[in-house]
């Protein structure tokens, strides 16, 4: 019982090891955020001002044959908001809606 729970312990810490170094991998490719906001859209929108304005102007910059994939992912994203992973791309979303 004892070499099961020296076992238990020791897998234990080897996953927070883990855990704990992929998150600071994490801060480091993204810095200043927790979230990849790259993940939901495939691209960045943490820099976009959080205003209706600097969203559209954000979208009409953009090739077109990638516009209305964007607007239509943002619909998806704003009706099954569960599927986000970042609150930037909620709040782009929101304000390309608005």
């Amino acid at each position: 019982m004892r070499q099961v729970l020296l076992s238990l312990s020791a897998a234990t810490a080897f996953a927070v090891a883990v855990t704990a170094a992929q998150a600071q991998e994490r801060l480091k490719i993204y810095p200043g955020t927790l979230f990849d906001t790259t993940f939901d859209l495939g691209f960045d929108v943490s820099g976009v001002e959080h205003t209706p304005a600097a969203a559209k102007a954000f979208i009409l910059a953009m090739n077109p044959a990638y516009q209305g994939k964007v607007i239509a992912a943002c619909g998806y994203f704003l009706q099954y908001p569960a599927q986000m992973q970042s609150p930037e791309t909620r709040a782009f979303c929101q304000n390309l809606y608005r």
